[in-house]
């Protein structure tokens, strides 16, 4: 089932892309995609159900918005399988703590936001949404098709099973840490040889200052380096 979320979402965002001419023809489209989502987390969302009240799901730009502090002092109400807020942290903080990220609650992924606002997050991802967000990625970040072999380096601060989603027989999805030395990754990188590298942009100029002194020694290195120079902010090359 997921295969095929993954496979659907893939097509439809490569391929399927809706095109909007108009603002107002985006708006339209986005007011549908609201309603629908209102529509079908009302049952089990109490935060939404008396949020909304009285109003139509048609009228939902009437609502005030909702920011991560309001959004955390309701994640209970607020999410549709009944997770509770104090578990959720308590898996989510323990990944961080054992670098396991696997654990999930009641097969949902937990993942905490890097809280560079001063105030950290959580989010919960389905394994559908999972296959879906994976569909996406895939589409838009892919340098070749679906069906072509890739090995993709993914430098953060957290692994989740949220990024592993992506992993397929010829796609191959590897978790670099972040709070691991350069140097251990220079060596894992040589023998996995990546075809796609994503990493924030200050670990980008680091790895393509090692490519230069040919310490670093993989085939998407070149790219790498000649991309890092034209962009301080590019996130993803291959």
């Amino acid at each position: 089932m997921e295969i095929v979320a993954l496979l659907r979402q893939y097509i439809r965002t490569k391929w399927l892309a809706r095109r909007f001419s108009t603002r107002e023809q985006l708006e339209r489209w986005q007011s549908a995609q609201v309603q629908t989502m209102l529509r079908r987390i009302l049952p089990d969302s109490a935060f939404y159900r008396e949020r909304l009240g009285d109003l139509d799901p048609a009228d939902w730009r009437k609502l005030e918005p909702i920011d991560k502090k309001l959004m955390m002092a309701n994640f209970d109400e607020l999410n549709t399988r009944g997770i509770k807020k104090e578990d959720a942290f308590r898996v989510a903080l323990k990944a961080e703590v054992t670098r396991d990220f696997a654990p999930q609650l009641d097969g949902v992924t937990v993942g905490l936001s890097s809280g560079t606002s001063g105030n950290r997050g959580l989010f919960l991802v389905g394994r559908e949404e999972q296959a879906k967000w994976a569909g996406t990625i895939l589409a838009k970040a892919l340098p070749g098709p679906l069906w072509a072999e890739h090995r993709i380096a993914f430098f953060l601060r957290a692994n989740s099973n949220l990024y592993t989603a992506v992993n397929r027989r010829r796609i191959r999805f590897s978790f670099f840490d972040l709070q691991k030395p350069l140097q251990e990754h220079l060596l894992t990188l040589n023998e996995y040889q990546p075809t796609v590298l994503v990493a924030p942009a200050s670990m980008l100029r680091l790895l393509a200052a090692e490519q230069k002194k040919r310490v670093l020694r993989i085939s998407s290195a070149g790219l790498l380096f000649l991309r890092l120079m034209r962009s301080r902010n590019i996130r993803c090359v291959s």
